[in-house]
């Protein structure tokens, strides 16, 4: 089951144009991918990956089907939440209308990220918190 958390790559991150919290009412295919929410950018040569911090490669491209949302975008170390904005990013809805997410920045065990950090191959990871209590929604 899903822990709350999306898992963000700050390397992949830097060098998309964008990167965002991607809601995904189905799993990704064929990633196989059950976490309603991932960390998705979306690179300079217009490839949608999401971020899988741990595993080689660090990202891995998809294709967004037309029901997943950008909820969240990530810009310089923050969170912003897309609430309210009912768009359109490079094929993908961007925004919400309707649901109760939270979100925020750091990780969520202390004493893993603490070991973590003091390995000699300590992955630039950024965990984001993403809490709901009413599942989101996009309007077409």
């Amino acid at each position: 089951s899903w822990d709350g958390r999306v898992r963000c790559s700050k390397k992949e991150s830097q060098t998309a144009l964008r990167t965002f919290v991607l809601f995904a009412k189905e799993p990704l295919e064929p990633l196989g991918r059950a976490e309603p929410f991932v960390c998705a950018s979306l690179r300079k040569d217009g490839t949608w990956v999401y971020h899988a911090p741990g595993s080689s490669p660090s990202a891995k491209a998809f294709i967004p089907r037309p029901d997943d949302a950008l909820v969240a975008e990530l810009v310089h170390g923050k969170i912003h939440s897309l609430d309210g904005s009912d768009k359109n990013f490079a094929g993908v809805h961007f925004g919400y209308d309707r649901g109760n997410l939270g979100f925020g920045i750091g990780p969520i065990d202390a004493t893993a990220w603490a070991f973590g950090r003091m390995q000699p191959d300590y992955p630039d990871v950024t965990y984001t918190t993403t809490a709901t209590t009413v599942q989101a929604s996009v309007t077409s």
